[in-house]
């Protein structure tokens, strides 16, 4: 594996995909930002072989997986040789998009040996109505708050098929105000991360701890998280499609489901990990 020297080194390597001029097929959409917090932490790397290119981002205990090749005969035909170089390693890729589109590169993937490990499907609503902040013990994460969400970020969600973010990234969205928190006696006993680009507002993460359920902490930061998504028209997440409370409570709030999907598969036979 070469590692990435800078998102322009990486950008250099697509385009010479896109040069080819036989097609184009990808699911790697990742900003210069998000790139370069990978190359900064030194966890990037590609493989190019014919007209594919692979990209690899190291986790803990297994690479996340990305392509830029020109057609599915391509990738069908490369595939083998990434799995001869990485035997040993799990790859773990996400193949997102509608119905129509999605079999078809899943297929591709499954006949390679890959096996499912889980299925999100992506949920959405109108902002028709502003909401009424009345959640005073609701308030902002603080930077002091900043390992500790990590931790229960990476205690309680799945990195294999919710994207655990980093220390960095926990850091931004405190100071840019994108956290809630709910604390007792300083514990946090729950959370919620999001984001608001233009006039869409997305829910990245939502947490209440095993030990303070049923106290309504997490209508009380989904009200919170409403509040704050005043400016938007917009609000959408993912959610695992076997989440069924999470989904129902989704439903109460008006959130619909979309035509719009994320099938994660894995190299090797793995049970799921939470």
């Amino acid at each position: 594996m070469v590692k990435v020297e800078s998102f322009d080194h990486l950008l250099g390597q697509i385009e010479m995909v896109k040069a080819k001029r036989r097609g184009y097929l990808t699911n790697f959409y990742h900003d210069r930002k998000k790139v370069t917090l990978w190359v900064n932490r030194n966890i990037l790397y590609f493989l190019s072989y014919e007209d594919t290119l692979f990209v690899l981002k190291q986790n803990n205990d297994f690479f996340s997986l990305f392509y830029c090749t020109t057609d599915f005969e391509q990738l069908r035909k490369t595939l083998p040789l990434l799995k001869a170089e990485l035997a040993e390693t799990i790859l773990v890729i996400d193949i997102i998009g509608n119905n129509t589109s999605l079999s078809k590169t899943e297929q591709v993937f499954l006949d390679n040996s890959y096996h499912n490990y889980a299925s999100l499907f992506r949920m959405s609503r109108a902002i028709s109505e502003k909401e009424i902040d009345t959640y005073s013990n609701i308030c902002f994460a603080t930077p002091e708050d900043a390992l500790t969400i990590e931790s229960l970020l990476n205690e309680y969600f799945d990195p294999l098929c919710e994207q655990i973010p980093f220390i960095e990234e926990i850091d931004e969205w405190i100071e840019l105000k994108h956290i809630l928190v709910c604390k007792e006696d300083e514990f946090i006993a729950g959370f919620l991360i999001f984001d608001l680009i233009g006039i869409t507002s997305y829910l990245r993460y939502w947490f209440t701890h095993p030990l303070h359920r049923d106290k309504h902490i997490g209508s009380q930061l989904l009200r919170r998280f409403f509040f704050e998504s005043n400016s938007a028209k917009r609000q959408l997440f993912w959610v695992l499609d076997d989440n069924e409370n999470a989904i129902k409570r989704y439903r109460h709030y008006g959130f619909e489901s979309e035509n719009m999907y994320d099938n994660v598969l894995v190299s090797q036979q793995i049970n799921k990990i939470k």
